[in-house]
């Protein structure tokens, strides 16, 4: 609002902090800002409705998904090794009665990965 008009229109003032600026508005936009207020704080008490809907709902199921997450984890860990076993050419190890361990062809898989990345194959 220009300096001029400041007095000869009825209006409202609000001084934020941030950066000192002003906000102007007529006393016909009271109303609608009122009303905008009331659907902003009447959508957030439905989301917390909604919200609390699905919350009462997935706590009849807790059992079953708790079980379902477990069962996920189990098979990405079982996934991950494979993939890693495939990925380094890994063997089977073999047990054998006399306790002894015996390491042929034997790599460190950390070691064996950096190589991988920093050496360019002689032939393509």
């Amino acid at each position: 609002m220009r300096a001029e008009n400041r007095r000869t229109i009825p209006a409202w003032c609000t001084e934020p902090a941030r950066r000192g600026k002003r906000f102007h508005g007529t006393f016909e936009t009271v109303e609608s800002n009122n009303q905008l207020v009331q659907l902003a704080e009447d959508e957030a008490a439905e989301i917390v409705r909604i919200l609390r809907e699905l919350t009462e709902k997935l706590q009849v199921i807790r059992g079953p998904l708790l079980a379902a997450a477990g069962t996920i984890a189990e098979l990405d860990g079982v996934f991950a090794r494979a993939r890693f076993a495939r990925d380094f050419d890994a063997a089977m190890p073999e047990f054998s009665a006399t306790n002894e361990l015996r390491l042929e062809g034997a790599r460190h898989p950390v070691l064996e990965d950096k190589l991988r990345k920093e050496v360019a194959p002689l032939f393509r």
